[in-house]
This record gives structure tokens, C-alpha cells and sequence, in this order.
């Protein structure tokens, strides 16, 4: 069975090391992984792809998301989480690892009550507001360059 990686929500510093990352391990592990486009929206659209080296090579220094991130409204109608369901199910998918913060994992929580696909959430926004976690990915960042845009004003 497949497993896919997702970025929902705001982009953040962090991102594209993680989805290498993940693609790597998958390979490692004898998966089949799968990048899905736009986040949200593209899960619903079937923008998923099967990854290759070649689709995250040379990533991990650039900001953001290489596979691009979104939020949707449409995910919390039960009709568009059973298109996301079939699209997944069409291509052997049965594991999510989702990128993102707490409305990413509130989406995901309600896909998993719905129809049991499992799920690893990533915390990952500038906010670092996930309960639980004492570190998200984008924090860092976000805080270095506060820091340096306060030294600039001196």
C-alpha cells in the first residue's frame, strides 16, 4: 500500500526537508509514496502524483513547499472527503502524513472518524500553537528573522 505526504494550510521553513525526507524513508522502507498537490484542495482533486528522487532533489534548501499548500472550506462537506477518500483509495493509498497546524489536523481528525484512514500530523506553522508540542516546524525561522528585523530598526 501507498503512503502520501501533504502541506495544509500556511507554508512554512521546513517543509520541503520534510517532504525529502519522507520520500526517502519511503523508499528505504520498500513504499510506494505519493506527493499531493495544493493540500487540501488537491486531495479533493486528485493532484497526487507518485514521487520519485527526481522530484525531491535539490529541495531542501528552498522555503516553503515544493508540493504547495492550501486551505478548504470544501473538506468539511461530507461529499468532498468521500472524492478525497476515492482518490486515494484509487491509487493503493491507505497513510496520510499531513504538514501543517491545528485546522489541518482538525480536517485530518475528522477524515480519520469518518473513514479510518490513518494519519501522521506534522506540526508545522509559525504560530507554534499545537497543543502538546513544544516545537514546530517554521518557529525558528519565523522567530531569526523577528530578531533581525528588530536589530535592523536599531
Amino acid at each position: 500500500m501507498g503512503i502520501a505526504i501533504m502541506c495544509s494550510g500556511g507554508d512554512c521553513a521546513g517543509m520541503n526537508p520534510a517532504i525529502k525526507k519522507f520520500v526517502d524513508y519511503s523508499f528505504d522502507l520498500g513504499r510506494k509514496p505519493y506527493l499531493i498537490y495544493d493540500g487540501l484542495e488537491g486531495l479533493i482533486d486528485g493532484n497526487i502524483k507518485e514521487a520519485t528522487y527526481g522530484d525531491v532533489a535539490g529541495i531542501v534548501h528552498d522555503g516553503g513547499t515544493k508540493i504547495r499548500s492550501s486551505r478548504s472550506k470544501r473538506f468539511f462537506d461530507i461529499k468532498y472527503r468521500e472524492q478525497a477518500l476515492k482518490n486515494l483509495t484509487d491509487r493503493g493509498i491507505d497513510k496520510l502524513v499531513v504538514l501543517g497546524g491545528d485546522g489541518s489536523f482538525r480536517a485530518m481528525n475528522q477524515f480519520y472518524n469518518d473513514f479510518k484512514i490513518k494519519f501522521i500530523g506534522v506540526p508545522s506553522t509559525i504560530d507554534n500553537d499545537i497543543f502538546g508540542t513544544d516545537y514546530c516546524l517554521g518557529v525558528d525561522t519565523a522567530l531569526n528573522i523577528i530578531r533581525d528585523a528588530i536589530d535592523d530598526i536599531r
